[in-house]
């Protein structure tokens, strides 16, 4: 069973829902109360309304889509002595129009990410997403000529025609053709997002042959090691401070389909994955 809780803060009209799955209703209002809600500023509901309006919008993250919340309420659900089985957050938009007008208010005002959020139109059953795994295909990827390889590239790897052909001399070589997993797995480690192809690659200025830009940057870079406990590994950087104190920063240069998700691309930049 899901139990619902609303919160609403004073003075907003947006409510916070959450939907918790495996408990009783009273293991949800020691949630609501502990955990979801602070008695200074906000109210709660469970599994009844908290706002009448005339159309309701709920926008909810869609399936399989990671919902920064839930693992913090997990976590802190357990330390209370509660077993979530699942958890998931939305929230509620009241309008005073009908869900026709209230619908072209939220996409006017781009209230929602429609890659990554849908509007709820029915209660879940449960929370644990369900699915059939998708058939395995094989690629038939020995005999094509450099023409149909590209084709293939273009279509879902993105690789140059000279890795195209590596993968396809691999192949030859072991008498089999890849499955549709192997070719994505090998897109996947040699795209420029891993690999960083463009900055471990040699550059040719003014017809001569230098150093990879990244091999370039982290000579000079450690050429001025004052302070530098720890540089170029893992992804970070230790500085020494103070009386046996150091500081640690590490960046994040993970980033999502920018063309098509701008808001998405900036934040794993920023933010993580």
């Amino acid at each position: 069973m899901i139990q619902k809780v609303r919160v609403q803060t004073i003075g907003q009209s947006n409510i916070k829902v959450y939907r918790l799955e495996g408990i009783s209703e009273k293991e949800a209002k020691l949630l609501a109360e502990k955990l979801l809600s602070e008695k200074i500023n906000q109210n709660y509901t469970i599994n009844r309304p908290l706002a009448s309006a005339r159309s309701i919008i709920e926008i909810a993250y869609k399936p399989g889509v990671m919902n920064p919340e839930v693992d913090s309420i997990m976590k802190a659900a357990a330390d209370l002595g509660v077993k979530l089985k699942a958890c998931d957050s939305s929230t509620e938009y009241p309008f005073n129009v009908s869900k026709k007008e209230a619908l072209k208010i939220i996409q006017k005002q781009r209230i929602y990410n429609p890659l990554i959020e849908h509007i709820v139109e029915e209660e879940p059953q449960t929370l644990f997403i369900r699915g059939e795994s998708g058939k395995t295909q094989i690629i038939p990827i020995r005999n094509l000529s450099e023409i149909q390889l590209m084709d293939l590239s273009k279509n879902k790897l993105f690789l140059n025609l000279d890795e195209m052909k590596t993968i396809q001399r691999y192949y030859q070589k072991i008498k089999k053709d890849p499955t549709d997993l192997e070719l994505e797995t090998l897109a996947q480690t040699w795209s420029e997002h891993c690999a960083h192809k463009t900055f471990k690659a040699k550059l040719v200025v003014d017809g001569k042959t230098k150093e990879p830009l990244f091999t370039r940057i982290k000579k000079e870079a450690l050429k001025h090691n004052k302070n530098i406990v720890s540089a170029f590994v893992d992804n970070a950087g230790v500085m020494d401070f103070y009386d046996g104190w150091a500081i640690n920063g590490k960046a994040e240069t993970h980033n999502a389909p920018s063309a098509i998700e701008p808001y998405g691309g900036a934040m794993t930049g920023s933010g993580g994955v």
